[in-house]
């Protein structure tokens, strides 16, 4: 849920998604899951039953933890990875906010990408105060950081390094990028050094092309690779 990156490729784009995350919190592979009827693609976070990233024929959804700044009643708090799935039950964006119980949700930054008729992508910011809302040009690469593992700094120097990376290697998938985050991650114990447990468990990229959607899993625990189509 750390670092994500959307990089536009003819007639789509790739969405791909670094889940930095405690190395013992179990996690299923993905696989198309029913929802409300909807065929999702998503991997399962088995302590919460949700997901940080998930597709549709739709849109891709992929979600990042925010900083916390006061305790929720653990008996009234929803996790996030329930939000991010609840998500695709709305037709559109509006029906979806008006639902959303935000003060019952700990601090997330929430990235929606639509498809059906033109690629639209927007991020919700919610901050426990307040809830933001910005749209992004889809010709344009992206990147996005955990604000709860990355300061500033951090994410404006993996930005500067993904346009390099992509002026040099405009062919290559961005799996490759995310795996050299993952190879010199010195920031994340740098920033964070208590946070002991915590390394790139598993990168998945979303590949949208002619509205057809390929979801590639690797993951770096159990040491597998999962490739779902819709």
């Amino acid at each position: 849920m750390c670092t994500v990156s959307y990089i536009p490729k003819k007639n789509g784009f790739i969405l791909t998604s670094s889940r930095d995350e405690n190395k013992n919190r179990p996690t299923s592979s993905p696989k198309k899951r029913k929802k409300k009827g909807e065929n999702l693609i998503y991997p399962k976070d088995k302590q919460s039953g949700g997901t940080w990233i998930a597709s549709s024929k739709e849109r891709v959804l992929c979600l990042l933890n925010g900083k916390i700044l006061t305790k929720i009643n653990p008996l009234n708090k929803i996790s996030r990875g329930q939000i991010l799935l609840n998500n695709f039950k709305f037709s559109n964006t509006k029906d979806f906010l008006e639902k959303i119980p935000l003060k019952q949700i700990e601090p997330f930054i929430l990235l929606q990408v639509d498809f059906k008729t033109q690629i639209h992508i927007q991020e919700f910011n919610w901050d426990g105060e307040k809830l933001t809302i910005k749209s992004f040009d889809n010709t344009t690469t992206h990147l996005w950081t955990s604000t709860s593992l990355y300061n500033k700094t951090v994410n404006q120097k993996r930005h500067s390094s993904l346009l390099d990376w992509e002026e040099k290697n405009q062919d290559v998938n961005p799996i490759n990028f995310h795996l050299l985050l993952r190879d010199n991650n010195h920031e994340l114990t740098e920033i964070k050094k208590e946070y002991t447990d915590i390394l790139t468990t598993s990168i998945t990229s979303v590949e949208v092309k002619d509205k057809s959607v390929s979801f590639l899993y690797s993951d770096f625990i159990s040491n597998t690779s999962t490739m779902v189509k819709l």
